[in-house]
């Protein structure tokens, strides 16, 4: 039986960490939430102190395996880095090997490890992305067809709430665990060392789907006041004491199922929020002006690959 072939990308695996567990002081309040709103609503995190932190939680739902079929290792060539960049590579490795996500491997697999900009900056000296080229293994890889929700399907459901709230998981597909036979498969070469992944990186074909999987299975019984693309997810309500009640039945999910929130993320009674890509909220969708002066400004496609790039701009 085929399997249909899906276009990876080189996706970060890496982002600014910190050992510190967070709190909830970084909570954003909407404007339009009453002095006594927030009091309520503070009583509500109290109970919720630890959900709240910069430390990845770590599910005990469902592990990440990589199905490769009788290939058992994939090594891909590894790049040629100037010394500044094998700097950087060195230096974001020990991170990573510091916070436990990693652990130096023998595998017999490699992929290679690149440095990108990071999106919406111009000097790239400055804004670099430590990142992971799974492409060769994620070739080989039996594909998961557990479907990832259309993006406008959670945006219709916030559209008419009148309270919504919305967060981010701590660098969610770090909260998944590798099964003990894959952890070997995301094995990474750098100048200075051989290392894997404990946790799931970013960049794997059917991490989007295990992710979404955990997601549906957390939420699930919730779908009435809660909407989840990957770890982007929106609480919604009609009125202020119901929303305070959905938002503590969410974070109780979220809680018994070992995963932690990023509390800078957390918008709270917003009358409208920005959620993948659009501006939802008041009985209105819009999508963000800067997309918008994006297509407009696009030059012409003429070549297959443009096309692609404009149509998963538009879609």
């Amino acid at each position: 039986m085929k399997t249909r072939k899906h276009r990876v990308n080189l996706s970060l695996i890496f982002s600014p960490l910190t050992l510190k567990d967070g709190s909830v002081d970084g909570v954003i309040y909407s404007d339009t939430v009453s002095g006594q709103q927030q009091a309520d609503c503070r009583q509500v995190l109290k109970q919720f102190a630890e959900l709240f932190s910069l430390t990845p939680g770590q599910t005990r739902l469902c592990i990440h395996d990589v199905d490769t079929g009788y290939i058992m290792s994939v090594k891909n060539k590894i790049l040629r880095h100037s010394d500044q960049v094998k700097e950087s590579i060195k230096v974001e490795a020990h991170k990573m090997l510091e916070f436990g996500v990693i652990k130096h491997s023998d595998s017999p697999c490699a992929s290679p490890v690149v440095l990108v900009p990071k999106p919406h900056t111009k000097d790239s000296k400055k804004e670099m992305r430590f990142c992971v080229d799974y492409r060769g293994l994620n070739s080989v890889t039996q594909t998961d067809a557990h479907s990832i929700p259309r993006a406008d399907e959670p945006i219709d459901k916030l559209g008419e709430a009148k309270y919504l709230s919305a967060f981010d998981l701590t660098t969610g597909y770090w909260q998944i665990n590798m099964a003990p036979g894959a952890k070997e498969k995301t094995a990474f070469a750098t100048p200075d060392g051989h290392y894997q992944f404990t946790v799931m990186p970013f960049g794997l074909k059917n991490a989007p789907a295990t992710f979404q999987r955990l997601v549906n299975q957390v939420l699930a019984g919730l779908e009435s006041f809660s909407a989840a693309y990957l770890d982007d997810i929106a609480v919604f309500s009609s009125n202020w004491q119901d929303h305070l009640v959905h938002l503590k039945k969410v974070w109780q999910a979220l809680q018994a199922a070992g995963l932690s929130i990023k509390a800078t993320t957390c918008q709270i009674g917003q009358g409208n929020v920005v959620y993948l890509g659009h501006l939802v909220g008041g009985g209105q969708v819009q999508p963000l002006q800067p997309k918008i002066q994006t297509i407009l400004d696009w030059v012409a496609q003429k070549t297959q690959t443009q096309v692609r790039a404009f149509l998963g701009l538009t879609g």
